[in-house]
C-alpha cells in the first residue's frame, strides 16, 4: 500500500508600522512614509515515511543566521519538523524593513523584529497543524524573463550596475504545487530576478514583483491558495526597472505568476517520496585584512569621500558616506589588533521531495551558481533559492572577480565584511553543493 502524503500551508502578514526604516538602498534618507501592499510570512509544510519538511518564504530582505536559528528552534520544538529540516527564504524584497543589520541601511526595530521572528514561527506550527492528505506536483516553465543581468561592461572595460542582455540568465519559472482533491491548495515558485522595480526613490513598503506573483496567482487559481513566491539566484540579475514603476511591478508579478499557475494547472503528479533534508555550513575562502598602511590610506578615502557628500548636501550619498567610514575604521581597527580573515560561513541546504530537489544558498549568488547547479544535479528537478537561511552577501563568480564592479568592490562593506570573499570560494561552494546532493540522491 502506498505511503500517504500530508501537506499543509499558512500565511501571516508582517507589514511594519510606518515610520520603520527600510533596507536595500543605502542612498535612502528616511523611514518609510506609505504602505504599497502587505508583506507575509508563508509556509508549506510536507509529511510522509516519518519525514517532515518545511518551506517558508518571507517578504524581507533577508534574515541573519542568528534569526534563522532562532525561527528553526521554536519551529522544532512545536512540530515533529527537524532544524536541518526547515527552508526559510526571503524574497530580498529592496522595499522592506531593516530586520537584518546592514551597514547604514536602516536601523532594525527590535520589537517589530521580534514580533516577526515569533509570527513566522506561529505560521509554520499553523501550516503543520493543517495537514491532509495531498498529491505533490512540480515543473518548469521555460522562456520567461523580467529582467536582465545587471552588470554592464563599459568602454574602458570596467563593470557598473546596468543591462546586460547577453548575459547569464535563467529565463524560466520553477513551481512545487500542493493538490488537494486534484485542486492547486498551495504553490511554491522561484524565478531569478532582483525585486527592484519600485528603485530607491521608493520609501513605501512592498513585497515586490514576488507579491504581486503571490496575489496573481491566487487570483488565477482560488482565494484559498497559499502562494510562497520567492527568488532564485539573482545576485547579478535586476528585473527591467524601465517605465511606469507602478505598473511594471504588477506586470513582472503577472508574469512569473501566469508561469506558476500554468505548471500548476498542468502537471501531473509525481512521485513525492522519499522525503529529505540535509544541511551543511562550509567555510567560503575570503581574502585576507590589509596592511596597516593599507587600511589607513582605505580609511583616509572614506573621510574624503563623506566631506565630498557633505558638501554636496545630500543626505542619501552623507549616509553611504558614513557607513564607508565605519567600515574602514573598523579594518583599520582590526588590522592593529592583529586579526585574521577567517572563511565566511555559508550555510547549503537540501529538501528532497521525490524526484524533486530544492536548494538553498545563503547569500546573493550570481545566477551561474543556479545555472550550474541546475545542470548537475542528479534529481530530475532542481530549484535553487538565493538569500535562503541567512546571507552573507554576494557570491560572485570566479570571472566576476577579475572584473570588479560592484558586486566584488563594494557591497561587502555594508554586509560588514572586513575584506570580499575570493576567488576560490566558486569551486568550494559547488563541489559542495554536488556532494550534498549527491548524498541525498
Amino acid at each position: 500500500m502506498a505511503q500517504e502524503v500530508l501537506a499543509g500551508a499558512a500565511e501571516a502578514k508582517i507589514t511594519p508600522p510606518l515610520g520603520t526604516e527600510m533596507s536595500g538602498f543605502a542612498s535612502r534618507d528616511h523611514a518609510c512614509s506609505a504602505i504599497r501592499d502587505d508583506l507575509y510570512a508563508r509556509a508549506l509544510v510536507v509529511e510522509g515515511a516519518g519525514q517532515a519538511l518545511g518551506l517558508v518564504v518571507v517578504d524581507l530582505l533577508g534574515l541573519s543566521f542568528e534569526q534563522v536559528a532562532e525561527i528553526r528552534a521554536a519551529v522544532a520544538q512545536a512540530t515533529a519538523i527537524a532544524e536541518e529540516a526547515l527552508m526559510i527564504c526571503a524574497t530580498h524584497t529592496h522595499n522592506g524593513p531593516a530586520v537584518a543589520p546592514l551597514r547604514g541601511m536602516g536601523q532594525p526595530q527590535r520589537e517589530y523584529v521580534q514580533r516577526t521572528l515569533k509570527t513566522v514561527a506561529a505560521t509554520v506550527r499553523r501550516a503543520w497543524e493543517r495537514r491532509a492528505p495531498c498529491a505533490l506536483a512540480w515543473g518548469r516553465k521555460h522562456g520567461v524573463r523580467i529582467g536582465a543581468n545587471r552588470r554592464e561592461r563599459q568602454p574602458d572595460g570596467t563593470f557598473r550596475l546596468g543591462v546586460n542582455p547577453e548575459g547569464p540568465y535563467a529565463d524560466h519559472v520553477d513551481a512545487l504545487c500542493v493538490l488537494r482533491d486534484g485542486a492547486p491548495a498551495a504553490v511554491f515558485a522561484v524565478h531569478a530576478a532582483h525585486p527592484v522595480t519600485l528603485g530607491a526613490e521608493s520609501y513605501a513598503i512592498s513585497a515586490e514583483w514576488c507579491g504581486a506573483a503571490a496575489r496573481f496567482i491566487r487570483r488565477k487559481l482560488g482565494n484559498e491558495v497559499i502562494a510562497l513566491v520567492t527568488t532564485g539566484c539573482c545576485g547579478n540579475v535586476n528585473c527591467n526597472r524601465r517605465g511606469d514603476r507602478e505598473a511594471l511591478l504588477e506586470e513582472n508579478g503577472r508574469i512569473v505568476g501566469a508561469a506558476a499557475a500554468e505548471i500548476c494547472s498542468g502537471a501531473a503528479p509525481g512521485k513525492a517520496l522519499p522525503l529529505g533534508a540535509k544541511r551543511r555550513v562550509i567555510g567560503l575562502p575570503a581574502q585576507p585584512l590589509p596592511s596597516e598602511a593599507e587600511a589607513q590610506g582605505q580609511l583616509e578615502v572614506a573621510r574624503k569621500t563623506l566631506r565630498d557628500a557633505r558638501a554636496a548636501g545630500k543626505p542619501g550619498r552623507i549616509r553611504w558616506a558614513e557607513a564607508y567610514v565605519q567600515w574602514a575604521e573598523e579594518v583599520l581597527r582590526l588590522v592593529r589588533a592583529g586579526a585574521r580573515r577567517e572563511p565566511e560561513r555559508f550555510e547549503i541546504h537540501a529538501l528532497r521531495l521525490g524526484e524533486l530537489a530544492v536548494v538553498g544558498l545563503s547569500g546573493e549568488v550570481f545566477v551561474e551558481y543556479q545555472l550550474e547547479i541546475d545542470r548537475t544535479s542528479p534529481f530530475a528537478q532542481t530549484i535553487v533559492c538565493g538569500t535562503t537561511n541567512g546571507c552573507v552577501g554576494y557570491v560572485p563568480t570566479a570571472q566576476a572577480f577579475g572584473e570588479g564592479g560592484y558586486e566584488v568592490e563594494q557591497a561587502y562593506k555594508f554586509y560588514d565584511r572586513p575584506t570580499m570573499l575570493a576567488p576560490e570560494c566558486e569551486g568550494v561552494l559547488l563541489e559542495a553543493v554536488k556532494e550534498l546532493l549527491a548524498e541525498m540522491r
